[in-house]
């Protein structure tokens, strides 16, 4: 019989894995929209998109997850996503 901590740090690890699995598909799509913005001559950051995201996740929260704290995630993840190099150029 597992101990009740393995068995929460199991799960911990499970998720863990959902989240990055999650995570890296998030920023495949939005390199795509990346490239495609590229393609039609838009601007790359749309801070107001950003935003209007954060504040969707931040009210979709039930807690115990801080705002702050979300904001700092998904704003960690948009700066991933322009840090990365293009499709078809040298990685950096």
């Amino acid at each position: 019989m597992r101990e009740p901590i393995e068995e929460l740090r199991k799960r911990i690890d499970e998720l863990d894995g959902q989240i990055v699995d999650l995570i890296n598909e998030r920023v495949n799509i939005s390199l795509q929209i990346r490239e495609e913005k590229i393609r039609r001559g838009l601007p790359l950051r749309d801070g107001m998109r950003e935003d209007e995201i954060i504040r969707g996740l931040q009210a979709h929260s039930t807690g115990p997850v801080t705002a702050s704290t979300i904001e700092s995630l998904f704003r960690a993840i948009a700066e991933e996503v322009h840090r990365l190099p293009r499709e078809g150029k040298e990685k950096a």
